[in-house]
């Protein structure tokens, strides 16, 4: 882990002494408002919030698999989240974590695999309700991206290898050309440096800032996400950089049109405070109505964790 921290912290620095050096000479351009708002018109006329699958459905079924996201399509999403990592020889799949122990029945590194070898484990993860999935394979970018286009529902790729985001960027501005995914799919990271890097390869894909306190130190629970306490401290540290850097200068240099957020984080103060520099925030985490129902007064869309409970009748 310190390396990953280690790593991080270059990334982050160097990018921040280039994009500070620069800020005098460029910014990326704002996006088109109007674009913007089209992308989250809901899918029914009826509907008050806009909601997003989290992970598919991540309570109701194995999450970032195909049947998470045919779930959200048939129970009212209209949208779902992924997240996108690359295997050892390079893949782009769609998984959550670092590793596969927790959603799949494998142990190790998602580095550590073959795209060949990640689709030989079982990804039904911790669902409660497993007993009603069989085998279900860790699915690629590409199969996720197919399966909902012709599901007919909206995308929200979630970057997590920054420590690849050239590649990344590249991949995706080759994709969203292929698939003409410009009013279909948006780009997320909690890394501005995959921010950037999908801005300057493509400028017409829409892109958003993920932040959340304490993202690199510690986990949602509670518990610290580094088993040595110095490397907690550092961890924190860059947390506090991170939220200082995207509420000031890097949001006045990328111009994200969105930002995501736990609800946790989120008040009205909150949501108003960006919408005066013309950004929307999304909330994640929402499990409950009375939570959905307090943001969508708030005219945030909202990322749920159950899919079925909260899309229908909203």
């Amino acid at each position: 882990m310190a390396d990953i921290l280690l790593t991080f912290l270059g990334i982050f620095f160097t990018f921040s002494a280039l994009l500070y050096g620069a800020h005098h000479f460029f910014r990326f351009q704002d996006f088109d408002q109007v674009r913007v708002d089209k992308f989250f018109q809901k899918n029914g006329a009826n509907t008050k919030a806009f909601v997003i699958g989290h992970r598919g459905s991540t309570m109701e079924a194995p999450e970032n698999t195909l049947a998470a996201f045919r779930h959200a399509a048939e129970n009212g999403a209209d949208a779902v989240e992924f997240d996108v990592d690359f295997t050892k020889d390079g893949h782009a799949i769609v998984i959550h974590d670092a590793t596969v122990d927790r959603t799949t029945n494998g142990t190790g590194g998602v580095c550590d695999y073959t795209l060949q070898e990640i689709r030989k484990l079982n990804a039904l993860g911790d669902i409660k309700n497993s007993e009603n999935y069989s085998f279900t394979q860790v699915p690629t970018l590409v199969e996720t991206i197919e399966t909902c286009l012709e599901l007919g529902i909206k995308m929200f790729i979630e970057v997590k290898a920054y420590q690849h985001s050239v590649k990344a960027a590249l991949l995706l501005k080759e994709l969203f050309k292929k698939y003409n995914l410009y009013e279909k799919a948006v780009v997320l990271s909690f890394y501005p440096n995959v921010v950037y890097q999908v801005r300057k390869a493509d400028p017409n894909i829409l892109v958003i800032q993920n932040w959340i306190k304490r993202h690199l130190s510690y986990h949602r629970n509670g518990t610290p996400k580094h088993s040595h306490w110095s490397m907690t401290k550092i961890a924190r540290s860059l947390d506090l950089l991170v939220e200082f850097s995207v509420h000031t200068w890097i949001y006045h240099i990328l111009r994200f049109p969105v930002l995501i957020t736990h609800h946790s984080e989120a008040s009205g103060l909150y949501v108003q405070l960006w919408k005066e520099s013309n950004v929307s925030v999304i909330v994640y985490g929402v499990k409950h109505k009375h939570e959905k129902d307090y943001f969508t007064h708030l005219g945030c869309p909202v990322i749920v964790d159950n899919v079925k409970e909260l899309a229908q009748h909203n």
